[in-house]
């Protein structure tokens, strides 16, 4: 696992040599289970990841104190203002990038289609509007891709 610390968040990207991290279709007691070993963290609800479906569209789901743990819908970004806890997105050579603000977070997928469809602009705008991000103060770490 490759880990980024910012400064009142932790983010980072695996590769296939971290093992198989695919647990977009685990149950909610695998996931309960292999979550904390792989991101060496106590159990409980509160930490185990949201992720979406990645569609190659524009779609930006955002996760709220009451989203459930696992997958929430079809998307290709997913924002949060809810510190600690994981979002995040699966790739195979397409772009993961995550971004941060000062009080909220965002992973996006970025495929070609999703690039041409604006979906990371698209979620800088979403981060202005929903969370008053000031996009100058955004910072963005680009993960591994084809």
């Amino acid at each position: 696992m490759h880990k980024i610390s910012g400064l009142t968040w932790d983010g980072g990207f695996s590769t296939r040599s971290d093992g198989n991290l695919n647990f977009w279709d685990w149950s909610a007691e695998r996931l309960s289970q292999e979550w904390p070993k792989i991101c060496d963290m106590a159990a409980g609800k509160d930490s185990l990841p949201r992720f979406n479906s990645q569609v190659h569209g524009n779609a930006i789901i955002e996760v709220v104190e009451s989203s459930p743990p696992g997958l929430q819908g079809a998307g290709d970004a997913m924002v949060t203002r809810l510190p600690g806890l994981p979002i995040g997105v699966f790739t195979a050579d397409c772009l993961p990038i995550l971004l941060a603000g000062r009080t909220s977070v965002s992973a996006i997928h970025a495929g070609w289609k999703s690039t041409r469809q604006g979906i990371t602009g698209k979620t800088v705008g979403a981060l202005q509007e929903r969370f008053q991000e000031n996009p100058s103060e955004i910072r963005a770490w680009l993960g591994p891709c084809i």
